[in-house]
């Protein structure tokens, strides 16, 4: 008994000691201090499919949260929501939400996370999968929610396809976000566009 309990405390502490460290994952290539980006923390269950129309698919070792460093500016991430869960006859299963996509502009030591009403069982995540929605937050304020990517994800389209004109794609993509948007977040991004002024 005495060593499993032994065996138990050593695992937990080896686990305590990985997740307080402080590692992240930069979005940028060239060599900057810490001080000088911003934080995103999000939680292992959303996926990061692309940022600024590039797409990611290096999936990080597992832990809570996965941290990434940005430059200060304007940031476009695409997500989607991938976990699994038991259904109704104990079989795991593997649900997968529609991408959505949040537009931003980070700001200098700012610390952002993303938040979403996590589901608790099998049906409820089968709900989330067609509705799904995130927060950005900093400092417990809303900065925004996002929006749902349309099928022809136009942003993953134009990295396989640039001799789109990409013009007409912006406009298509534009039209269909805002037909699709709440009252809360046509606000938000008209507040977004009078700060870029």
């Amino acid at each position: 008994m005495k060593r499993v309990l032994l065996f138990c405390i050593l695992l937990l502490s080896v686990f305590c000691t990985s997740c307080s460290q402080n590692k992240f994952i930069p979005l940028y290539t060239e060599n900057k201090p810490i001080e000088e980006t911003a934080l995103l923390t999000i939680p292992v269950e959303i996926d990061l499919i692309y940022h600024n129309g590039l797409a990611l698919d290096d999936t990080p070792p597992y832990q809570p949260f996965i941290n990434y460093r940005l430059t200060p500016g304007k940031h476009v991430f695409g997500f989607r929501y991938q976990e699994i869960h038991l259904d109704e006859e104990n079989t795991e299963e593997v649900v997968t939400s529609q991408k959505a996509y949040i537009h931003f502009i980070a700001k200098q030591g700012d610390q952002y996370a993303l938040e979403y009403d996590k589901p608790e069982s099998f049906i409820a995540a089968k709900k989330f999968e067609k509705a799904f929605q995130i927060k950005l937050m900093e400092n417990s304020q809303l900065i925004t929610l996002s929006i749902p990517t349309p099928e022809s994800d136009i942003t993953l389209t134009h990295i396989e396809n640039k001799n789109k004109d990409e013009k007409e794609d912006v406009l298509k993509q534009l039209k269909y976000w805002w037909g699709n948007a709440s009252e809360d977040q046509k606000q938000l991004f008209t507040k977004w566009a009078e700060l870029d002024d």
